[in-house]
């Protein structure tokens, strides 16, 4: 039988001998000492004739009384038919396939799968990061339930982010689908929750805007005369004629218009529906640029303040210009929040064009909305000849009513 003093007395032959001891208890547990004083548990058995040695640990980590406890438990399981060893391998398989098929490492490899401007890949990677791998992420895909994911969604509706719920619904929605694809799980816990009335939606807010035609004229002539920033004030004026939204044209850069041609193309990462967008220019909107493009010192047509760059004596970066430039310049003249905010140009622009009798799909497609009959789908240059005239004709009238109201 296998003794403390026993054990001692092994260290001391290994160290003596300059090779390894051993000492058995019966059954086939031994332990075995090396020269360097290194002393660890092991089982010695035979299985389809052959034999094989099962590590159980170190000791004194491992006490005689827990290395008889191992040996006992395996010697039971070798009557039974079980092989002790491969029995392990194949816990630690299964331990390891679930670790290969954690929430957060099935959304990595479906991250890093997908196409996309850094911005967006950023944004995922931020809302997964901040909000569900903290909850889920080390738990097995397979394992993690509908009420799981809803009690992860709940958490962010209970700090008012209800844009946010959205985006991480859908994230995860298509992570589950990627996961069912890659033989990872069978269902897409996610669906049940994409069900009107699951969680709460925010209430659609109309954007302030002034629809009246001698309102309008009479705040065209402001901006016209509004003194502050130029890239500002030509920005607010292009919004009046272009009517895209704020974020698509305040963004823009030189190198997106052919004024030649008179036509400015949105990349699909600025636009809404991810779709490359023409945008006719009247003649009046190239006119301006081509003012701007005079003094221009930026790729971007609507250069904000220089700012210095840390480190860098002497070399600066430029930002594009805000909304909030736009909507202070706004306010300044007099038009609040809820009066009219520079997003308001778009619904200005729909509410007049409808009342003189303009084409309702040609005015959706220049608002690049997706219209029903047209393919069944977006398409950047649908009824391009039509909204040339249209644009054209938007611009012609603001000039008209400015020039009434002067």
């Amino acid at each position: 039988m296998i003794t403390v003093k026993g054990i001692e007395g092994t260290i001391k032959e290994a160290k003596d001998a300059g090779k390894p001891r051993k000492l058995f208890d019966p059954g086939g547990l031994y332990v075995r000492a090396s020269p360097g004083g290194h002393v660890s548990w092991n089982l010695k058995y035979r299985w389809q004739g052959k034999e094989r040695i099962l590590p159980f640990g170190k000791w004194p980590d491992v006490t005689i009384v827990d290395a008889r406890e191992q040996a006992n438990e395996c010697q039971k399981k070798i009557r039974k038919g079980i092989d002790p060893q491969a029995e392990i391998i194949q816990e630690k398989a299964v331990i390891l396939a679930a670790s290969n098929n954690t929430f957060q490492t099935l959304a990595q490899e479906w991250l890093a799968r997908q196409d996309g401007t850094e911005n967006t890949a950023r944004r995922r990677e931020g809302r997964l990061n901040k909000f569900v791998y903290p909850e889920i992420g080390h738990r097995p895909i397979s394992e993690i339930t509908t009420p799981e994911l809803l009690a992860v969604l709940r958490k962010i509706e209970d700090q008012g982010k209800l844009h946010t719920v959205k985006r991480v619904l859908r994230i995860c929605s298509k992570i589950w689908s990627f996961a069912i694809i890659e033989g990872k799980c069978q269902f897409n816990v996610s669906l049940p929750l994409h069900e009107k009335g699951v969680l709460q939606t925010r209430k659609t807010v109309s954007h302030a805007a002034i629809t009246k035609p001698s309102e309008l004229a009479v705040m065209l002539n402001k901006i016209d005369a509004y003194s502050g920033s130029a890239s500002v004030t030509a920005c607010l004026k292009l919004l009046a004629l272009v009517f895209t939204r704020p974020g698509e044209l305040r963004l823009a850069k030189w190198s997106e218009f052919d004024l030649d041609k008179a036509m400015w193309i949105i990349p699909a990462e600025r636009m809404k529906m991810r779709k490359e967008f023409m945008v006719p220019l009247a003649k009046q909107s190239v006119k301006i640029l081509k003012e701007l493009k005079k003094g221009a010192e930026s790729d971007f047509v609507f250069p904000g303040l220089r700012q210095p760059i840390k480190d860098k004596p002497g070399q600066y970066s430029v930002k594009p210009i805000s909304e909030n430039s736009m909507n202070h310049a706004l306010q300044r003249m007099g038009y609040t929040h809820d009066v009219h905010v520079s997003h308001g140009f778009r619904a200005t622009a729909s509410t007049l064009l409808h009342e003189v009798g303009n084409d309702g799909s040609v005015i959706e497609l220049a608002l690049a909305h997706k219209v029903p009959g047209v393919a069944g789908i977006y398409n950047r240059a649908a009824k391009l000849r039509e909204r040339k005239k249209l644009t054209q004709s938007w611009a012609n009238y603001l000039d008209k009513i400015k020039k009434e109201a002067a």
